[in-house]
């Protein structure tokens, strides 16, 4: 797993853009170590009544998550 796998798995909202800034972060801090972790998570909170409530208005962007 890796960021391209990370941005497929973080669903459409208004706030998925800054995929560039998105993924230089992502290589900063080294998060393909952590990428089966994190997807599972992103996974999980798609379920979330916060991330389903009013179409999704409140996903938040993936680059401050």
């Amino acid at each position: 797993m890796n960021f391209e796998d990370f941005w497929a798995a973080w669903p459409k909202s208004d706030r998925k853009g800054a995929k560039s800034k998105c993924q230089e972060k992502w290589n900063k801090l080294k998060l393909d170590l952590q990428a089966d972790q994190i997807i599972k998570h992103v996974n999980w909170l798609k379920t979330t009544d916060a991330w389903k409530k009013s179409e999704g208005a409140f996903i938040p962007a993936p680059l401050v998550y």
